[in-house]
């Protein structure tokens, strides 16, 4: 790829899952490319103060691993520290809802297209239409990105419509110059997107377990049994569970209208926010997942 073309913004992206397979997840972190030096340099003095030395992985956030846990903590700061300079935008759908619980169901090409979902309202709702657009995106993913790449670029391409099902109007030109898979021990962008993107699908498949540890912290199950019989949490329960916490009341801290409790999981109630939970819903009876 030519990588000396010119572009004046650009995108980070990591895909995760929940543990049960309910719940999938994407995040794209995005911004200003005058930003990006000073971002990272911070970014990678976090990663380096919190002793992480190949790279920071949602997956080995446990337990018996504090240095994963200061990290997390130390990222959840570095967002909310810097949403006027970037935008966290992230992405969950339900493998059970009426789009997703099919048989034959084609995950990798399904992952596909809510990325351009994704893409496509970021980079042309939440940032001026003049804005070109370098994407790296985590290089394990199973996308094709060469195919991904045409339909983002082409307003033309022949079978956009039937692919995402919306009509040619919803097409806009995203200044989509360049896609360069990227391996994430060497972006620590692509390392906090893992981490979001891991959040947000958590908060929706552990969503009521924390709800009863919580209540069980706080005592108010007291007012309807006289005995409380606290869940026995896991290892890595013991560690995400105060950090959904803490997300939550550094988003007040910050005035975001990040709702939790109501909507099941993390959902943001304006998406123009510069981090921006987003669970998505089938949007008409043929919206289905694509089929092998």
């Amino acid at each position: 790829m030519n990588t000396a073309i010119k572009h004046s913004h650009i995108a980070f992206s990591d895909d995760s899952g929940h543990e049960d397979g309910r719940f999938n997840s994407l995040c794209l972190i995005t911004m200003e490319l005058s930003q990006l030096d000073g971002l990272k340099e911070e970014l990678v003095a976090i990663l380096k103060k919190s002793g992480i030395e190949s790279e920071f992985k949602w997956s080995k956030l446990r337990s018996n691993s504090a240095k994963y846990k200061f990290c997390a903590e130390r990222l959840e700061d570095f967002i909310f520290s810097n949403l006027d300079k970037l935008r966290v935008d992230i992405l969950i759908w339900d493998m059970d809802d009426s789009r997703h619980k099919n048989s034959g169901r084609d995950d990798n090409e399904n992952l596909a297209r809510m990325y351009y979902h994704l893409i496509q309202n970021t980079l042309s709702k939440r940032w001026n239409n003049g804005s070109t657009w370098l994407l790296v995106p985590d290089h394990q993913s199973s996308i094709n990105w060469h195919t991904l790449g045409e339909y983002l670029v082409s307003k033309k391409h022949k079978t956009m419509a039937d692919i995402f099902g919306i009509d040619e109007g919803g097409f806009v030109n995203l200044g989509l110059k360049i896609i360069k898979p990227t391996k994430s021990h060497e972006e620590p962008f692509i390392q906090l997107a893992d981490y979001v993107a891991g959040l947000g699908a958590y908060s929706y498949g552990h969503h009521t377990k924390y709800h009863n540890w919580l209540q069980n912290l706080s005592g108010q199950n007291s007012l309807f049994s006289n005995v409380i019989n606290p869940e026995v949490l896991s290892s890595t329960e013991k560690v995400r569970f105060p950090l959904i916490t803490s997300f939550t009341e550094k988003s007040k801290k910050h005035k975001k209208k990040l709702s939790f409790q109501k909507t099941g999981g993390f959902k943001t109630n304006d998406p123009r926010e510069n981090i921006n939970f987003w669970l998505y819903t089938p949007q008409h009876s043929e919206d289905k997942a694509p089929i092998k």
